[in-house]
């Protein structure tokens, strides 16, 4: 009798962790289910302006049957996996990137691309380009105290009241913000994307801090002060009851969805 010759292929897998010169990436993780191949497929068909994959598939296993994959790619990761029910999957894309023709994204998926922001990679520290701000549209407006125009909770729990609604054509923003609980205040570091601000202190006091302008400082009623473009700041404390009046001057609004 012949004997027939077998290759057998013996594929060694180590499970041990692999020593890393950098941590990997933090990501978000993407439940899938039963929609974990179709997410994959479709996220890998995303394009970048040019043309270019906008992400790609960086690690999968088990790779004789996938149960998560790790997709990259433009500063954000993604890690899908099959083994929990699927949960809404929604992506903000860059300007200029394209979907897949065909039907559609998957169930619970959708994608939104903006329109062209004018100060995507603009420097921060540079003057605005004032030739983007909105067109200057003013009317006259009486904002009453007892008007219908009520009280919104906006960041780190501050109540704010918008004075002029209409903002003049978007060019102006004018607000009225109260703190009704003294002490510390959960704000966060941040910048406001506007040409010019200034702020007025109605009633309490306010320690705050402002990026290289030195050690915190208080402002009390009748203080104001004037903030320059993106300058970086917070809200460190206040007394009860704060309420401060400040106004913007803004710049191009980003047309873009939720």
């Amino acid at each position: 009798n012949m004997l027939m010759p077998r290759i057998v292929l013996l594929r060694a897998v180590s499970v041990a962790a692999a020593s890393l010169s950098t941590p990997p990436p933090s990501s978000v993780v993407i439940s899938c289910g039963s929609a974990f191949d179709d997410r994959l497929s479709w996220l890998c068909s995303l394009r970048a302006e040019g043309g270019a994959p906008l992400l790609r598939v960086e690690e999968i296993g088990p790779a004789d049957s996938p149960r998560y994959a790790v997709v990259c790619g433009g500063g954000l990761s993604l890690y899908l996996c099959r083994d929990a029910p699927a949960v809404p999957l929604s992506l903000r894309l860059p300007a200029g990137s394209t979907l897949p023709p065909g039907d559609g994204p998957p169930a619970g998926c959708s994608a939104h691309v903006p329109a062209a922001d004018p100060f995507a990679g603009f420097d921060r520290t540079a003057p605005l380009p004032l030739q983007h701000l909105p067109r200057f549209r003013p009317r006259r407006h009486v904002s009453r105290a007892a008007g219908a125009g009520g009280w919104g909770v906006g960041r780190a729990g501050m109540l704010y009241r918008d004075l002029l609604p209409d903002r003049a054509g978007g060019s102006l923003i004018v607000s009225l913000i109260r703190i009704e609980e003294g002490g510390e205040v959960p704000d966060w570091v941040h910048y406001h994307r506007v040409r010019f601000q200034l702020i007025y202190i109605v009633c309490g006091w306010v320690e705050v801090v402002y990026e290289g302008q030195g050690a915190p400082f208080v402002l009390r009623p009748g203080d104001f002060v004037t903030q320059p473009p993106t300058i970086r700041h917070r809200v460190l404390r206040c007394s009860r009851g704060l309420e401060d009046r400040p106004a913007h001057v803004s710049t191009a609004r980003r047309t873009e969805g939720p």
